[in-house]
């Protein structure tokens, strides 16, 4: 039933194909952070320094990966959503898909030409959004 829910609040708004690329990057985050906890305890349960050795060679693998792919993940949603809406959507661009509010600010914002103000840290890395003047 939640994903009927899911399904309903974003599909209207984005469309079905957005909303399936939305879906698949939201457990693309979930999983990644699990594994690196269960294999960081794993190492420190077992005490060893092969076992810390390993634990960071997955870690230091494991991060640019998910990074990878979630950087792939923001470029196709970024093109469903531009099919979808008709007007160039880029990847960096994208609003945060926390509640429909903040979608439908996003898009109230863009269609008005008015960008939303965002200061952003570490190479883009951290972004604040400002709110406005």
């Amino acid at each position: 039933m939640a994903s009927d829910g899911f399904y309903g609040i974003w599909e209207p708004r984005i469309g079905r194909d957005a909303t399936d690329i939305l879906r698949s990057r939201a457990k693309l985050s979930f999983i990644p952070v699990f594994m690196l906890v269960l294999i960081v305890a794993f190492a420190v349960a077992l005490h060893g320094p092969a076992y810390y050795a390993a634990a960071g060679a997955v870690v230091v693998l494991g991060i640019p990966s998910y990074l990878v792919r979630l950087r792939s993940a923001n470029r196709r949603l970024a093109s469903a959503i531009t099919d979808h809406l008709g007007r160039p959507v880029s990847s960096k661009t994208l609003p945060r898909f926390r509640t429909a509010a903040m979608f439908d600010a996003w898009m109230a914002h863009s269609q008005a030409g008015t960008p939303q103000r965002e200061r952003s840290f570490f190479g883009g890395f951290v972004k604040i959004r400002l709110p406005p003047k």
